[in-house]
């Protein structure tokens, strides 16, 4: 399914700081029904060790169940950064005012062994400080090329590295 050219499958997660029974191993366990969530102030990140270099140019953030439809709950910004030693993090993606419950990315490819999303927006809602991650998804952009999303599931999708358009509902460009 899935996760056969999902790098980031049942990766050694690790996390700034997890809400009880969300940790980080949460968001890549294949199952978009559970989530790593941290609430509170400070900066949130969740970072992957993929074992060994992967190539990777499409990456996909589930940030809320499908079946829940508070996108006020989604995760509104983030940056999804590489690394060689986990420590020294560059960006590859940004993502900002996001309103849907998948990103589906395609990007410039690159390698790294330690991917990281850094959440710089964690709702739009001002009083909600929590961010939530549900599954993420590393691969390569020729791998999915039909994703079989759910006809009732908001996606926003950037289909290549050139163009920034994204497809979602009428009247809900994501910009």
């Amino acid at each position: 399914g899935r996760n056969k050219n999902n790098f980031a499958f049942k990766a050694k997660a690790r996390a700034s700081a997890s809400n009880s029974n969300e940790g980080p191993e949460k968001a890549v366990d294949g199952d978009t029904a559970t989530r790593w969530s941290a609430g509170g102030k400070g900066e949130k990140w969740l970072a992957l060790d993929l074992g060994a270099p992967r190539n990777i140019s499409r990456w996909t953030l589930t940030t809320s169940s499908s079946t829940d439809g508070k996108t006020d709950q989604n995760l509104a910004g983030f940056k999804l950064q590489r690394s060689d030693d986990g420590k020294a993090w560059a960006d590859v993606d940004q993502v900002s005012d996001n309103r849907s419950a998948i990103v589906d990315r395609v990007v410039a490819p690159f390698s790294a062994r330690q991917v990281r999303i850094l959440v710089t927006k964690a709702t739009r809602k001002p009083a909600d400080r929590t961010a939530r991650i549900n599954e993420i998804w590393l691969g390569t952009a020729q791998e999915q090329p039909k994703p079989a999303y759910e006809p009732n599931q908001s996606v926003a999708m950037r289909f290549s590295v050139k163009s920034d358009f994204v497809a979602g509902p009428v009247g809900d460009t994501g910009a």
